[in-house]
């Protein structure tokens, strides 16, 4: 990395800075003409160590400030505030360093110069300490090039494609010390052992405050030698070190005896405290942890409890899983009001004296560490930012599984090598077996990354383990195959290769694709917006509409569905499970014939255009253009060479991850036929049009070819390029065979446009040009929004999804057609109304008259009629193609086509002319979209998959009736702009168009809301979910609650500090969530914190009632808490009361119940429902028939529940053997029977029954 320059950032803490000195330094050893810099902030921890340093970098500082944890308050609003100021200094840093790669590892002050690095588009590095990822370092994931973690563990929390797991960087100077002379240097007696107390840089209170209390019984062990560092913490409220000073002064223990009791601020050569302690006292933080066990040093660690995500305790657990260290946790202490977190002296005194008296425990505690050398952690960093900096994707090694076949007979070998490949003795078989026999063939398709295989047969018999196959089946290696009369063995090997990995991740190159996509798109209109203005809608747009087509169809077929789903998967097969001779030969050879049967497919059709002309566009003979649509067409099919050339640079970036590129160049083409529009028009007249489209075509060449080659010069690619072509090879045979349904595909999605232009062309001239603007107008939101649907539903369609996950593959089938349904028909029916302004405002200018406006948007509407037919056809081509059953898509298009002709042939005919042209594609598109719909819910029956008609007929009437009421509204709010005078008509239509498109939108919207509509909670879940979700300790309070509550034995053990963490906070919110926690962890350790809280009158009722649920969980009872228990009995709160009788029910001797029963009685006469049924359970579970004196205003009461309540004791006294069976009948005969409660039985009836079955 010669002279390259890097800038450092994080901070706060001495765990978010040393890390970064760690990096430092080894990239300084590698390359010692590096440039660094560090950004951090005045205040920080950065901006004392890093000056400080032997070899000092440059250091500025930028405001920053972190977010609160409650983020809807004002602090909120004052951090992002100081961010964004911090931001914008950290800008023009970056820009004036020019930094090649920027360093991250956390804290507040990384924010704004992540953000700043991502506005600049500069690559980022992000190391990750802790074992699960704090807020920050999540959130500027999504910007960073590479992540490194320190725990395999904490990967998951980020982009796979992403993490690499590098291990923590340490400074060389925590395994360089040498115990040496240290010992005397600070007076140690050679036989004393060595207890090393430290809270970090900034210091810990409560270890501070615990080690006042503990010291003068450690340091009379005259055998024990104690180390303190208080720390640098200074503030108002807390002076680490002079605080700590006067707490010793104040017990009268000193603060200082030679050889035995050492107390400083901070050790700055802490790496010579290691070398001599035996145990250390810590907190756990990610750099300590590293520095502990890199040593090899026994610990009992004390983790910080309440830090965001709960890092230091997840730390600690990672290390005491392991052996290395002993976990002591913070505690509150349930004696004091304000219940503070702190250290328990005892707990932390017994693991000291254990550990430091039990030899062989401390040597076990060694040998578990396991103790690397720091350097390797520090080499793989220096790996990631050197590959960073240089800009070039990193070749790596990995292995991979190889399938093949073997020939029982032969023992010939076939590799499969690619996603789907056919085997067989017919012609078109990709491994030809012998012709002999039976006429066979199967298909064999690799499923998840090539792990898993499935086969179907194509033709003839095929078996598997002498099983005939009917349908997709799995493989296994070791499987017999047969087809037909040939016997085939599939064997596996694991091979090495060397693959690319790519710097861009999976967001950004589909961002980069979608943004890609709206800017060709929109740039296309504007290229439609400039001919409407040039050329308006009549002859020579019709012209111009007629030879684009024609030359477009043929381009569909040889540039880019053939490259985009032909050429593209095979070559990304072999380039990712081949070596690079092998790929870029094969490559060589694709690419030539694609050319050559471009420029065959040019000359030949310059040459038989006024043929195809004067056949497919009969009334341009009537009309005498054809000789200047022959010319027209002419001069544009040069365009369908141009058109490949640049489709073959484009998916070579696509290979290679530069999506964006490739499909913003198209916008090049848009441009260049503008400016030939503009600068050709007034010499070239009507053939500036075409003079357009090859500019434009040579544009995007231009364009495609520098960055082509800057991709393709990179060494690890290998890449070259030989003018042959193999004809024969098995590379070819594929790609052969998948032009044929590429372009079968494209005919039967194409024909339809040049079977209506042919019908158009009859009709008087501009009808053509109606058509194609309304159809340009009709594609753009279509295009938008499926590239939205595309981005939820459909990127999660896979193939190994459809056929073998049926729950999910069901969830998203239903899912996409209810997300089309709600979100297209409001845009038809927008489209359908407010077709006219629209048209007018986006086309209306020069030559372009309110004529043409008007009949632009009658075709419009009858397109929009069809616009959810179109998306559920979207929709259903890529889910049959992910069940690999491409066949009924192809057939169901072709009667779709069928079908769109003949409606076509008949509606032209009638009064619509044009316009019913458009009304033919809507009525085949829905017609086809509900038969697409059906045959696909049968396909997945036959899975065993049920789609109950149900869901979707109910989420069809609920967008109707959303629907309906959105078009009641807009017709009212028409009629009321329809008085509305304004002074131009631009103003018109864009007040009319925005306004009525709020109000609809905003009506729909309510509907759906008011109808249940759920698609709108579906996006709101999918697109503002997380791509990862968030680690359980980095849950609130509330959710983390919601969370454990479903299974708490689950998290018992690992998140039992929660209750600690939250009954200490301020927030009686959430010190009612921990209370609620000992309960459902059953934490009998916490009965007398609970006991405190019944105590104290000033608690908020909900938390007193929730301490009582967490007795009564425990089944917790003392006789001592009789005088408080029936204080709660008569507690102003009436939910404690209930929870009181709740919990005397559960846990009181019927002995004990003797001293409440004067006060049941009291409560069974003056409480409410609630009060009155958990008195008479406790009653029947403890009282005698003497209480049925109280009972007796119960029989008659107007609300059945306390009747059934009193049936219940009845019941019970009858088991207890207070009263007999005819007693029990005498008083039910006495009990109301009538009920307000009937669902889902009359269940006072049913308990009468249930009484005299059981009594007899």
């Amino acid at each position: 990395m010669t002279a390259k320059r890097i800038v450092f950032t994080g901070g706060g803490t001495g765990g978010h800075v040393y890390p970064n000195i760690a990096i430092y330094e080894t990239i300084k050893a590698a390359h010692p003409q590096a440039s660094f810099l560090y950004i951090g902030t005045r205040r920080g921890a950065e901006a004392r160590i890093v000056p400080r340093m032997p070899q000092p970098m440059g250091f500025v500082t930028v405001p920053s400030m972190g977010l609160p944890q409650k983020v809807r308050n004002l602090k909120t609003a004052w951090a992002l505030a100081v961010i964004l100021a911090g931001t914008v200094k950290s800008f023009f840093i970056l820009k004036r360093f020019r930094p090649d790669v920027v360093v991250g590892s956390g804290g507040y002050v990384a924010a704004p110069v992540m953000l700043a690095a991502s506005i600049l588009k500069l690559k980022v590095f992000v190391h990750e300490q802790n074992a699960v990822p704090g807020r920050l370092n999540r959130m500027i994931s999504r910007y960073a090039s590479r992540i490194g973690v320190s725990f395999a563990s904490s990967a998951r929390f980020f982009p796979s494609e992403k993490v690499a797991v590098t291990g923590y960087p340490l400074r060389l100077a925590i395994t360089e010390s040498a115990v040496g002379d240290i010992r005397r240097k600070l007076l140690i007696p050679d036989t004393n052992r060595v207890v090393f107390v430290f809270g970090g840089s900034g210091g810990a209170r409560t270890i501070n405050q615990a080690m006042i209390e503990l010291m003068p019984m450690l340091i009379a062990r005259r055998d024990l030698t104690v180390i303190l560092s208080t720390g640098r913490g200074y503030s108002r409220e807390y002076k680490a070190y002079d605080d700590t000073i006067r707490g010793l002064e104040r017990i009268g223990c000193p603060i200082e005896i030679p050889g035995r009791l050492i107390i400083r601020e901070y050790f700055d050569n802490i790496d010579e405290i290691y070398a001599v302690a035996d145990l250390v006292v810590c907190r756990a933080g990610a750099g300590t942890i590293k520095e502990i066990t890199t040593v090899g040093l026994p610990s009992i660690v004390i983790p910080k409890s309440d830090l965001p995500g709960d890092h230091q305790i997840l730390n600690a657990i990672e290390v005491e899983k392991s052996g290395g260290c002993r976990v002591v946790y913070e505690v509150v202490n349930p004696s004091e009001v304000r219940r503070e977190l702190e250290v328990p002296e005892v707990a932390l005194f017994q693991s000291i004296t254990e550990l430091l008296d039990d030899d062989a425990v401390l040597q076990s505690m060694r040998n578990a560490l396991k103790v690397t050398d720091p350097r390797e952690s520090n080499l793989k960093i220096l790996e990631e930012i050197d590959t960073l900096a240089s800009g070039h994707p990193q070749a790596e090694e990995r292995e991979i599984r190889v399938f093949y076949l073997q020939e029982s007979e032969t023992e010939l070998t076939h590799e499969l090598v690619f996603e789907a490949t056919t085997v067989g003795n017919t012609l078109w078989s990709d491994i030809s077996l012998d012709s002999g026999g039976v006429e066979a063939m199967a298909e064999i398709r690799q499923l998840g990354g090539g792990e898993r295989l499935v086969i179907k047969p194509k033709r003839g018999p095929v078996r598997v383990n002498k099983e005939p196959v009917q349908k997709w089946a799995e493989l296994v290696a070791g499987d017999i195959v047969e087809v037909g009369t040939h016997t085939l063995l599939l064997k596996s090997y694991q091979e090495k290769i060397t693959s690319i990995r790519d710097l861009k991740s999976t967001t950004s190159m589909m961002m980069g694709s979608s943004l890609g996509i709206i800017f060709s798109r929109l740039s296309g209109f504007v290229r439609e917006m400039v001919s409407a203005a040039v050329f308006g809608a009549g002859r020579a747009m019709d012209v111009f509409a007629v030879g684009l087509t024609v030359s477009n169809f043929m381009r569909r077929i040889v540039a880019e569905n053939a490259l985009d789903n032909a050429f593209l998967p095979i070559f990304l097969r072999l380039f990712h499970r081949s070596s690079r001779k092998k790929t870029w030969e094969a490559s060589s050879s694709l690419i030539n014939f694609t050319l050559l049967i471009s420029l065959l497919l040019t000359v030949s059709g310059i040459l038989v255009t006024p043929m195809l002309i004067r056949l497919l566009y009969p009334g341009f003979v009537a009309k005498g253009i054809v000789g200047l649509t022959v010319n027209m067409t002419r001069l544009m099919f040069p365009y369908l060479f141009l058109v490949t050339v640049a489709a073959i640079l484009g998916v070579w970036l696509k290979a290679f991850s530069r999506f964006g590129l490739a499909e913003s160049s198209a916008a090049l083409f848009s441009i260049g036929t503008i400016a030939g529009i503009l600068m050709g028009h007034a010499w070239l007249g009507v053939y500036s049009l075409a003079a357009g489209v090859l500019l434009g075509g040579l544009l995007q060449i231009l364009f495609l070819i520098p960055f082509t080659l800057r991709i393709l010069r990179q060494p690890a690619l290998g890449f070259f390029h030989r003018p042959r072509i193999h004809l024969s090879s098995t590379v070819n045979k594929k790609y052969y065979r998948q032009l044929g349904p590429i372009s079968l595909d494209v005919f039967l999605s194409n024909t339809s446009e040049i079977v209506n232009q042919s019908l158009a062309s009859v009709l008087p001239s501009g009808s053509i040009s109606f058509l194609y603007f309304s159809r340009r107008i009709f594609s753009l939101p279509f295009a938008v929004i499926s590239q939205a649907i595309n981005s939820v539903i459909l990127r999660q369609f896979s193939a190994k999804i459809a056929l073998f996950d049926r729950e999910r593959a069901k969830r998203l089938f239903v899912d996409g057609i209810r997300i089309n349904l709600f979100l297209l028909v409001p845009v038809s029916i927008l489209m359908i109304y407010l077709a006219n302004p629209l048209v007018s405002l986006l086309l209306q200018r020069h030559s372009f008259d309110s004529l043409a406006v008007s009949r632009t948007a009658y075709a419009l509407q009858f397109y929009a009629i069809g616009l959810v037919g179109w998306g559920i056809h979207s929709l259903t081509v890529r889910i049959f193609s992910a069940r690999l059953d491409i066949k009924t898509s192809m057939k169901l298009n072709f009667f779709m086509l069928a079908v769109n002709i003949i409606l076509a042939i008949l509606l032209v005919r009638t009064s619509l002319g044009y316009a019913g042209l458009a009304l033919a594609a809507s009525i085949s598109y829905m017609g086809f979209a509900l038969i697409r719909i059906v045959v696909l819910r049968q396909r997945l029956l036959g899975d065993e998959i049920h789609v109950e008609s149900k869901q979707l007929v109910t989420s069809l009437a609920k967008t109707a009736g959303a629907a309906l009421m959105m078009v009641i509204v807009l017709a009212e709010s028409r009629q009321l702009f329809a008085r509305i005078v304004f002074e131009s008509r631009v103003l018109e239509h864009t007040v009319t168009l925005l306004s009525l498109s709020f109000v609809g939108i905003a009506v729909y919207f309510l509907s759906s809301l008011l109808l249940k509509n759920t698609e709108i909670l579906f996006f709101r879940n999918r697109w503002l979910r997380p791509s990862v979700q968030p680690p359980i300790s980095m849950l609130s309070p509330f959710r983390f609650l919601e969370r454990v509550s479903g299974d708490p034995n689950t998290y018992r053990r690992d998140f039992h500090y929660k209750i600690n963490l939250y009954c200490s906070s301020p927030e009686w919110e959430i010190r009612n969530v921990g209370v609620k926690l000992i309960g459902l962890f059953q934490d009998t350790s916490k009965v007398s914190l609970l006991v405190n809280l019944l105590r104290n009158t000033r608690e908020k009722g909900f938390i007193r009632r929730n301490a009582l649920t967490a007795l009564s969980q425990m089944k917790s009872w003392d006789p001592e808490w009789q005088q408080l228990f029936r204080r709660l009995l008569q507690d102003s709160y009436y939910e404690v009361r209930v929870a009181t009788l709740k919990h005397l029910t559960l846990t009181l001797s019927d002995e004990d119940y003797a001293d409440f029963s004067d006060l049941v009685r009291e409560r069974l006469r003056r409480g409410g429902v609630e009060e009155c049924l958990a008195a008479m359970k406790l009653v029947a579970t403890h009282g005698a028939k003497k209480d049925l004196d109280s009972m007796e205003a119960f029989f008659l009461h107007p609300n059945s529940c306390v009747r059934e309540g009193l049936l219940e004791l009845l019941l019970s006294f009858h088991r207890r053997g207070h009263l007999t069976g005819e007693e029990v009948k005498e008083l039910i005969a006495r009990v109301l029977i009538t009920s307000n409660n009937l669902q889902p039985e009359f269940r006072l009836k049913a308990l009468i029954r249930r009484i005299y079955e059981e009594i007899g």
